[in-house]
Order: C-alpha cells, then structure tokens, then sequence
C-alpha cells in the first residue's frame, strides 16, 4: 500500500533510492505455510525447469494470491501486525518495521485501541 510507505518515508531516512523496497507486509512463503522445506526447488537440469515452474504457478495460486486478498484492506493489514502486539508476527523479523508499520495502519484502519496501542510501542 502505498499510502502506507509514503508515511513511512517522512521519517525513515532511507534513501529514496530504497524506498521502493519497503513493503507495508513482508512475509515469505515458509512462514506463511510453516515448511521451509516445501519451498526448496532443485532445478539439476532443463527437464526440472518445468516441474518447478509449475510448482511456482501452483504456489501462487493456491497460496499467494489467497494471502492477497486476504490481506488487501487497513483493516486486514492491521490485524495482521497489531492484534497481539506482545506476539511473534510472522510479516516483520525486524521490530522496529512492524512497529512503524503497524502504527500506520493501526491510524489508517481508525483501530479502536489506538492510543493503547501506540502507549504499548512507545514504552517498549
């Protein structure tokens, strides 16, 4: 989301050069399904090259595109960082991403805790 990255980068200090890329979710498959294993692809010849593409094209419609959707709104996005702020979020290793972050959206999707929630961060 857009929006999203533009308020981000007020403040982030990052050149513009890498603002492209900071996506508002960040998540790998593995974490996404839980085995890291099942996204490993071992391509020893030409012959391979098809069979993992086609397990590419069937990963991202059976779980990429899902996610997507699942996740294409403030409000979606927000529960995905913010509704166990003292929990693991599989989206962000970095802390510091999923609270700058989490903030914004948690303001954009208006989240009723809002206040406490920003009180949680800052006292962190």
């Amino acid at each position: 989301m857009d929006l999203v990255e533009d308020v981000f980068h007020t403040t982030s200090g990052f050149e513009n050069r890498d603002q492209s890329e900071t996506p508002t979710l960040l998540l790998y498959l593995r974490n996404l399904v839980g085995d890291p294993a099942k996204f490993e692809y071992t391509i020893q010849d030409l012959a391979d090259v098809v069979t993992v593409a086609a397990q590419l094209q069937r990963d991202l419609v059976e779980i990429v595109l899902p996610y997507f959707e699942s996740h294409s709104n403030f409000a979606e996005i927000d529960a995905a960082l913010n509704e166990d702020p003292e929990g693991g979020c599989g989206h962000y290793p970095s802390n510091y991403l999923r609270c700058a972050y989490g903030l914004i959206v948690a303001q954009k999707a208006r989240r009723s805790n809002y206040a406490e929630l920003v009180k949680f961060i800052v006292e962190r």
